[in-house]
């Protein structure tokens, strides 16, 4: 199978100006009549809405396949390797080593569910819940003041 991207360039320029510097990649199985596996950068636009930077179909989600998306990512979205940009990512293969190449200078981020899944299976038993629940109960006790506070989803 061929793989192919999609980023059209107002869509691109659309994130370059009016967007925050933070985007997410993921990817997923096709399911349907053509198989393989999408890839995808999304960010999100000054309503806080998402916003698609650019998408791929590819036969395997695995280090060269992510090389090639974010290469050409990068190039769309005039990402100079990474400065100023947040990623948010999930752990897919290969994605966080091509991320080291194509963006060396980039902050990233993994989902807040994987760091809990690393850490469950990296520790187990009685001992780690009761840990985990005086982390909770220490940062709940921080935040207690700031909870009453309001926020503004679109700062």
């Amino acid at each position: 199978m061929d793989r192919f991207y999609i980023g059209f360039k107002a869509i691109c320029e659309g994130w370059e100006k009016g967007c925050r510097k933070v985007i997410g990649l993921d990817g997923c199985f096709l399911k349907g009549t053509i198989k393989g596996e999408l890839l995808i950068s999304i960010g999100r636009d000054a309503n806080n809405q998402v916003y698609p930077n650019a998408w791929a179909v590819v036969e395997v989600e695995n280090k060269p396949n992510w090389t090639w998306f974010l290469e050409l990512l990068r190039d769309d979205l005039d990402l100079d390797g990474g400065r100023d940009l947040v990623v948010i990512l999930d752990q897919h293969k290969g994605l966080f080593e091509s991320m080291k190449d194509i963006l060396p200078h980039v902050e990233h981020n993994n989902y807040p569910r994987h760091i809990y899944a690393s850490f469950r299976k990296a520790f187990t038993g009685y001992a780690c819940e009761a840990v985990e629940n005086g982390i909770s109960e220490c940062f709940n006790s921080i935040i207690l003041d700031a909870r009453k506070k309001p926020f503004d989803l679109h700062a």
